[in-house]
């Protein structure tokens, strides 16, 4: 029993110094270790601030070079002349005097067609105050203006000779001889048709009444008939458009017909112009 304890003694004493000698050991480590990083860190941060003169030294360097740089092309300016830019001179120019006797004033231009919207619109309201419909006042004032125009004949004159005659309506008149807005006759048809071969045919009053277009071209062939056989003579012409082709002559005319186509023309030229 007493070997027992004895051995147990022992055994504990060992243990204790095996422990404290584990103890010292482990204290010794961690300070060589502790001192050890220590001296590492302290070494890195004397190289990372190595480094960073180093980078400054280069940076300053760089600097100064580009100055010296700079300061040579600079000096090399100021000593270079810039060059004197050539002077070409330039020739006056020499008036060229025209004569007075050759100068020409050039006419100002005027739009017709801007005249003759104008003017056609206004002829057309004048042709609805007679009840034409809208749309056939259009057409009949076109037809005038294109067909009148053609032939150098007033527009006015066409106007007026239809105003007087039906005041703008497609009808028949003197018992059926005369047809349409201008009351043209059959044989008047035929004499135009002879004295101007292209003017459209026309096979009786009952289709030239159907066809208002043909109408107008036959009513401004009259009146261009009367200035060609009367050499413009405009009383000669209107009297002749009432009394049939190559009717009218120095003892034969019809003043009462002329003076109300006067009339109507000098009122359709106020209204449209």
């Amino acid at each position: 029993m007493r070997r027992i304890i004895r051995k147990m003694k022992r055994l504990r004493i060992v243990n204790k110094k095996r422990f404290i000698f584990a103890i010292t050991i482990f204290i010794l480590m961690s300070t060589i270790i502790t001192a050890a990083a220590q001296s590492f860190y302290t070494i890195d941060k004397k190289l990372y601030k190595g480094m960073e003169y180093e980078k400054k030294i280069d940076e300053i360097k760089s600097e100064l070079n580009l100055k010296e740089l700079s300061d040579s092309i600079h000096i090399q300016l100021l000593i270079t002349p810039a060059p004197t830019p050539l002077l070409t001179p330039t020739p006056t120019p020499v008036p060229i005097l025209v004569p007075q006797s050759k100068i020409v004033s050039t006419p100002v231009p005027i739009i017709k067609q801007n005249m003759n919207d104008k003017r056609k619109q206004l002829a057309c309201k004048y042709l609805i105050n007679y009840k034409v419909p809208e749309k056939r006042a259009r057409d009949l004032v076109d037809w005038i203006f294109k067909y009148a125009q053609q032939k150098k004949i007033s527009e006015e004159l066409v106007l007026a000779i239809m105003n007087w005659e039906t005041d703008f309506l497609n009808i028949s008149g003197d018992g059926g001889d005369s047809m349409g807005y201008g009351q043209v006759q059959l044989n008047t048809i035929k004499d135009l048709k002879k004295w101007d071969p292209f003017l459209p045919f026309v096979r009786s009053l009952d289709d030239f009444q159907k066809d208002p277009e043909t109408q107008i071209r036959y009513i401004v062939a009259n009146i261009k008939y009367g200035n060609a056989l009367f050499g413009n003579d405009y009383f000669k012409t209107v009297s002749n458009y009432n009394m049939g082709t190559g009717n009218t002559s120095s003892t034969r005319y019809n003043p009462y017909y002329v003076n109300k186509v006067t009339a109507y023309k000098n009122k359709i030229d106020q209204y449209i112009n």
